[in-house]
């Protein structure tokens, strides 16, 4: 068993190789041309940002809800992310090193952080920006730029889940971007095994690029549309539940369309108790929506016609029948007159 793991372990090293040095072969713009661009996600203290291109976003308000994350997950599936924190997530602290020091800085710089911010070195990612360079007097001033390991919390599990790479950390600031050095770089081929392997390699490069390159493509094509789909499946979401809320309130409009019309006819007695005065009394009223027809008694008939033609809410009086004289000296009387608007205004 342990001669059969050996041979394993030496056949996917010997395959690694093999395919470095056939990646290797490949010219480096048409490399660029097949690899996928790393996929931009901005970390703010409110929200997450996921930018596919200048023209193309997403944004997830923190605490994540679960439907986002499982949007956040989609888009993130199998991809290598690139993570900007906001300038205002970074603590900044400019110290001063010897000109000597230049090629570790960062070396340097972790025995400044326990110093300089209230986090320990292990506790943060770091990076630094140089501010100014004195070689006559051997010193170099740079901005010590900290970001806390736990602002990438609200994401890790998720690109967890997506099986997603995280390809670079870096601070958004105002003079330009920081890198915050995450990552490292592939070691090269030894020298000798590229020189043995040059001579065939090339062809075979070639042979394979050819049926390579347009499966990438197409992968990084279906990705891409991947994304667009899930953001679409987000929109729709929010579409849908805008629709019901406009439902919801034009249901509402029409109750209070359907109570008011109930309550014209109380509103109409009112209006006519309140202009023809204590004298007059209606036996009877019919309304049908724009014409009103009341029947009543009152000092005198021709002072209530009146009275309806001055309101503003009224039009048209006209006696219906003749005016005739009642039992207790005053007019009976039959009038019908026009709503100026379908009801008159409240008070």
């Amino acid at each position: 068993m342990a001669a059969t793991g050996t041979l394993t372990e030496n056949a996917l090293k010997g395959w690694r190789w093999w395919t470095g040095e056939l990646s290797s072969c490949v010219p480096r713009r048409l490399r660029a041309l097949v690899q996928p661009k790393d996929l931009r996600v901005e970390l703010a203290a409110d929200a997450i940002t996921v930018r596919r291109s200048a023209r193309s976003s997403a944004t997830f308000p923190l605490p994540l809800g679960a439907a986002d994350r499982e949007v956040l997950k989609r888009l993130l599936k199998r991809r290598r992310i690139a993570i900007a924190f906001a300038a205002g997530r970074a603590v900044t602290s400019t110290v001063e090193l010897p000109l000597a020091a230049e090629r570790s800085a960062l070396q340097a710089l972790r025995f400044e952080v326990d110093r300089r911010t209230p986090f320990k070195a292990d506790q943060v990612h770091l990076g630094y920006r140089v501010r100014q360079r004195d070689s006559a007097g051997r010193r170099l001033v740079v901005d010590m730029i900290c970001v806390p390991k736990r602002l990438l919390d609200p994401i890790r599990d998720i690109l967890a889940d997506a099986e997603a790479s995280i390809g670079s950390l870096a601070v958004d600031l105002p003079q330009g971007n920081v890198d915050l050095g995450f990552g490292a770089a592939r070691p090269a081929a030894g020298g000798a095994g590229r020189i043995v392997a040059l001579g065939w390699a090339l062809g075979l490069g070639a042979a394979l690029a050819g049926i390579l390159v347009p499966l990438v493509r197409l992968e990084t094509t279906a990705e891409s549309l991947e994304a667009e789909v899930a953001d679409l499946r987000l929109k729709a979401g929010k579409a849908g539940e805008l629709e019901r809320q406009i439902a919801e309130i034009a249901d509402r409009e029409k109750a209070l369309d359907a109570f008011l019309a109930d309550k014209v006819p109380l509103v109409l007695l009112a209006e006519l108790a309140r202009i023809t005065g204590d004298d007059t009394h209606l036996t009877g009223f019919r309304f049908d929506g724009r014409t009103v027809q009341i029947d009543g008694s009152a000092r005198s008939a021709a002072g209530v016609a009146e009275v309806i033609e001055g309101s503003p809410h009224f039009r048209n009086p006209i006696f219906r029948t003749a005016v005739v004289p009642s039992s207790d000296a005053g007019e009976d009387f039959s009038l019908g007159f026009e709503l100026e608007r379908a009801a008159p205004e409240g008070r």
